[in-house]
């Protein structure tokens, strides 16, 4: 998913990034070869994977429940980490082109290079790649015929990105490997407004990471391991905006994030059981974080904001009884304790413990469940920010574009002050999580079934975010909630009838000009709204379940499989205060919906492959409203061909040649439309979903 921060306006350098099951991005830790990596944004909220070289991605290990207290923040929804190629022997080059199939498509081509080199004790491996995608126009797609031209859909995009790793054997005992990672992205997006002016941004980011992993043998199966990483991301945003009356302007903000780690591991068996050895890791880790941005768009002041981080953690493994203690219904019993103690210099001390458990009743079936808890400190663009800004609508126009419906004549048609930015005293967020589950496998013949599920339920406290608003509708429909219903938002979050004194205190707390399209006076203002400012809500809950069936039988000559995977969720609630009402996200617009499945029949062979993936989102509504307007399921499908001569078919320069053809949709299915939202920048469709 599309980070929340990744293309925000003229401040976003328009990456990547992983947001399991919709707790956003800054929720996901995202680690390359096990270390952390710099963050990406103005306010480092997000791990731009997409300049990760696909090229160099061996595998992708993913952790879906809580693991603060094994790897710290972030890690409330999992963990997932991309483990780079490390032992190639030659050169590999490959191409790939893209396309769409109407419209103006946006060419696509990814041009890679690989070369390694292995000896007896290490090896050393170099990758290149190249990455360019135009941009999509919004009237290249029907379904948004409704939005302003000219604006992108897709901005267009430029990188490239290489990548070395180095392996050796510095003795029997000793191993040391070292990488290093460099990209860099141009990207430009334009848009414009319902007022007709017109914004082009352009972004231009760097990426540079460096990390190091030593491990010592010390004997009887005790290790010692060594990390070292150091991380930075830089982006310049520049911004020409051409307004109707008043000409064109040019601003530019640059944004740096640096992070550096060093962790010491020591792990090995404690003593031995029945069942097995009982076996501990005990660490200690050092993070520095550091965020500076300037510029005059919308932060005209620069901000410097720097973390240090300290860490002590310990998990222990312990195997209660084994499939070789022969004790009936109990064919395995084994514990995984955790904890980690963190000291943040901005935030201060947290522990936050795991406890995991798995019983297997026979072979083939393994019953689970874990609990944790986890701290999350502010991101640090975040952190004391001064970013206030506002604008200054009349109500008529907002409830003409938006089909709202005044809950009082007097609403009809008069001022409203909309403010947005940051709060100024934020506080971390913490969360507990418990996930139960099991799964099974069978084998008859050359047959095999395996089922999984995972339910889960994690529970945010002082969750980051904007105040929800009851019925999940449009923030300018807030005047009319407050007039009938005070007391659905928190105290102090809304005004109405402002005194001359409360709006002065509004415009000098803003950092830039207010937005006053039609030339408004603010002093006329009705209402004031501060339902959009990042602040500490009381809570946000997550439950659902995942699940994956999958049926596999060998043949003669490969591989065929059939599979489903899916998640439901049953809850998405926010709450902004103990005292105000609680308010389902689930199946909203710009929300996570109820049920996402994913169905697959493969057929891997020696030399011919191919998949048909079936995708299916849920249908939902525009909000929880009696008025809500409902919106379609979506089903598409995806193929996927290969042919490989591998070593046994071809010569020359044909052996070890694939040739593969991807279509996604393959029968050219529309997003569902929604029938508002244009307005505000959203391109007929919802992005979340």
């Amino acid at each position: 998913d599309t980070a929340a921060g990744a293309n925000s306006g003229g401040f976003g350098s328009y990456g990547a990034s992983v947001n399991l099951r919709g707790l956003g991005s800054g929720s996901t830790l995202v680690l390359l070869n096990g270390n952390r990596v710099a963050p990406s944004s103005i306010i480092g909220d997000f791990v731009d994977i997409s300049m990760i070289p696909a090229t160099a991605i061996d595998r992708i290990e993913t952790l879906t429940d809580g693991a603060s207290s094994i790897y710290g923040s972030d890690a409330v929804a999992g963990v997932v980490n991309f483990i780079l190629r490390d032992d190639f022997d030659g050169f590999e080059g490959s191409v790939r082109l893209g396309t769409g199939t109407e419209g103006g498509a946006p060419d696509q081509i990814r041009l890679s290079a690989t070369g390694g080199k292995t000896w007896g004790s290490g090896g050393i491996l170099a990758v290149f790649e190249h990455f360019d995608q135009d941009e999509l126009l919004v009237e290249d797609r029907d379904f948004a015929l409704n939005d302003f031209s000219p604006s992108y859909l897709l901005p267009s995009q430029q990188r490239n990105s290489f990548l070395a790793v180095l392996n050796q054997d510095i003795s029997e005992s000793i191993n040391i490997s070292v990488n290093g990672l460099y990209s860099e992205r141009e990207s430009s997006q334009l848009r414009t407004d319902f007022t007709g002016n017109t914004f082009q941004y352009e972004a231009d980011t760097e990426v540079l990471n460096f990390s190091g992993h030593g491990t010592a043998f010390l004997g009887s199966d005790w290790f010692v391991d060594l990390f070292g990483q150091y991380g930075t991301v830089g982006t310049v945003n520049e911004t020409t905006s051409s307004l109707i009356g008043s000409g064109r302007t040019e601003t530019t903000r640059t944004s740096n994030t640096k992070v550096w780690s060093a962790d010491t591991r020591l792990s090995g068996p404690l003593l031995s059981l029945p069942a097995g050895d009982v076996r501990v890791a005990l660490g200690a880790h050092y993070r520095d974080e550091e965020l500076s941005s300037s510029g005059v768009t919308l932060n005209p002041i620069p901000v410097f904001a720097q973390r240090d981080v300290y860490a002590f953690y310990g998990e222990a493994f312990i195997p209660i009884i084994a499939p070789e203690n022969d004790i009936p219904i109990i064919n395995r019993l084994e514990f995984n304790i955790s904890g980690r103690f963190a000291d943040y210099s901005d935030f201060g001390e947290t522990f936050d413990p795991k406890v995991g458990i798995l019983y297997s009743p026979g072979d083939g079936l393994n019953i689970r469940g874990s609990y944790s808890t986890s701290f999350k400190a502010p991101p640090l663009g975040l952190v004391g920010a001064q970013d206030f800004g506002a604008s200054l609508l009349p109500t008529s126009l907002l409830f003409s574009i938006f089909n709202l419906t005044p809950a009082d004549p007097s609403l009809a048609d008069v001022v409203q002050l909309t403010i947005a930015g940051t709060d100024n005293d934020l506080k971390p967020e913490t969360s507990r999580a418990f996930t139960a589950g099991f799964d099974f496998s069978q084998d008859w013949g050359n047959n095999r079934i395996t089922a999984s599920a995972t339910w889960f339920d994690i529970n945010f406290q002082d969750r980051l975010g904007s105040i929800p608003i009851p019925g999940n509708v449009i923030h300018f429909d807030a005047i009319n909630l407050a007039f009938d219903d005070p007391n659905v938002f928190p105290a102090g979050s809304f005004t109405f009838n402002p005194s001359r004194d409360e709006i002065d205190a509004v415009l000098a707390s803003l950092e830039t000009p207010i937005g006053n399209p039609f030339g408004l006076d603010p002093y006329d203002t009705f209402f004031i709204s501060r339902l959009l400012i990042v602040t500490n809500t009381s809570k946000s809950v997550a439950r659902g379940v995942d699940f994956r069936l999958a049926y596999t039988r060998q043949l003669t000559e490969g591989d065929l499989q059939l599979a489903l995977d899916g998640t439901y969720l049953s809850d998405f609630e926010r709450q902004a205060t103990a005292t105000t009402p609680v308010v389902e996200n689930i199946g909203t617009v710009f929300n996570p919906v109820d049920l996402k499945m994913r169905g697959t029949l493969a057929y891997a062979g020696k030399n011919l492959s191919g998949a048909l993936f079936i995708n299916y989102v849920d249908s939902y509504k525009t909000d929880n409203t009696p008025n809500a307007v409902p919106i379609d399921s979506w089903t598409t499908l995806d193929l996927s061909l290969t042919f490989d001569t591998k070593d046994n078919l071809g010569s020359g320069i044909l052996r070890n040649t694939a040739l593969r053809l991807s279509v996604i949709n393959l029968f050219d299915q529309d997003p569902p439309g929604l029938p508002l939202f244009a307005d505000i920048g959203v391109d007929g469709y919802d992005p979340t979903n």
